[in-house]
């Protein structure tokens, strides 16, 4: 499971609970950090057993996070729907995403036209949604970022600056263009390092291009699956965040980056964008030129990567899990009501 999603479930059940009683499917990551109990109903922990929930008195109604989680309870319980995104099945490499998506589309829009409330985690979103499939959301509600990712930036090391990538290396996050922007870089400074945590059906294309460029002793790969609580210190030792996709619905882990206090360079389109909001640091999408030159103003000019961090501390503290909460309980009590 994504660190982000573990982020996502974590972030919105723990503070959900504190309103509302909760059954979760969802097999939630221990951590030091998070030891609060998030599977149970009416103050007893328990795990019903599949679709046992359907019909129990209990429970009201049914929040799921995709249309294939929705059916078919939605014919048997109140139910909603976060998008959290808009399937693009054409661009999946891999045939059995490829089927999944074209399936989960089918199924959202199935679902929409029975009248299940559809909820977009984005403006972005929200409008990708209405023009690529006439989906219109009944609401949008961001995501928060939980407070263990505020953290003390004090000791970090200043012989080297790290950039950091976190994402699935897949075409639809555009490794690449970093890639290629810090080739670039990488001929007119030495002291840069590019820390790399993803995996995916490009990683051979990614280290083939790193082998060709030379890139080897300055990119770091990290493929393994970390704990969730060990992402927070790959924040802490970074000194700028990248991310690169310009279809990105929302890019929680931009969030994350901005509350631990890195500057942000994202492209100035898509959800990443709406989130990083005046405090992101902004380049033209799909175009490595402008991405280097970015890199490069926020590497030499400490003072204006010093502002952007305080700017995206700021920003950041914008978005919390209880503000996402308070908006879902308004929406449960509507359709319930």
């Amino acid at each position: 499971m994504p660190h982000t999603v573990n982020h996502y479930n974590i972030g919105l059940l723990s503070t959900l609970s504190n309103h509302v009683s909760i059954y979760t499917s969802y097999n939630l990551e221990k951590t030091s950090i998070f030891k609060r109990t998030l599977l149970h109903m009416k103050g007893k922990k328990f795990i019903l057993k599949s679709f046992d929930y359907l019909f129990s008195p209990f429970v009201d109604i049914v929040h799921a996070n995709s249309a294939f989680q929705a059916d078919p309870v939605w014919k048997v319980k109140r139910t909603i729907i976060t998008s959290h995104g808009f399937p693009l099945p054409q661009i999946e490499i891999d045939p059995k995403y490829k089927k999944y998506y074209y399936k989960e589309l089918h199924k959202l829009k199935e679902l929409y036209n029975e009248g299940v409330p559809i909820i977009s985690i984005s403006k972005f979103t929200e409008e990708m949604l209405e023009r690529l499939y006439n989906i219109n959301s009944f609401s949008i509600v961001y995501h928060g970022v939980l407070p263990s990712f505020f953290i003390n930036r004090k000791n970090v090391h200043s012989n080297k600056v790290i950039l950091l990538y976190i994402s699935r290396l897949h075409p639809f996050k555009e490794p690449f263009i970093l890639l290629k922007a810090f080739d670039k870089i990488s001929r007119e400074l030495n002291n840069v390092e590019l820390v790399i945590k993803g995996n995916g059906p490009l990683l051979k294309d990614v280290l083939k291009f790193c082998v060709k460029k030379k890139l080897l002793d300055k990119v770091r790969l990290i493929t393994r699956k970390l704990p969730f609580y060990e992402f927070i210190n790959l924040f802490r030792y970074a000194h700028i965040f990248i991310h690169t996709a310009r279809l990105e619905p929302f890019g929680l882990v931009v969030l994350e980056a901005m509350a631990t206090g890195l500057p942000v360079i994202v492209p100035k389109m898509g959800g990443t964008y709406e989130v990083a909001g005046s405090a992101g640091i902004h380049f033209c999408p799909g175009d490595f030129n402008d991405l280097s030159e970015k890199i490069l103003k926020t590497i030499y000019d400490k003072k204006f990567r010093y502002s952007k961090s305080i700017e995206s501390i700021r920003r950041a503290k914008i978005f919390t899990w209880e503000k996402s909460a308070q908006k879902y309980l308004k929406i449960y009590i509507s359709l319930v009501s």
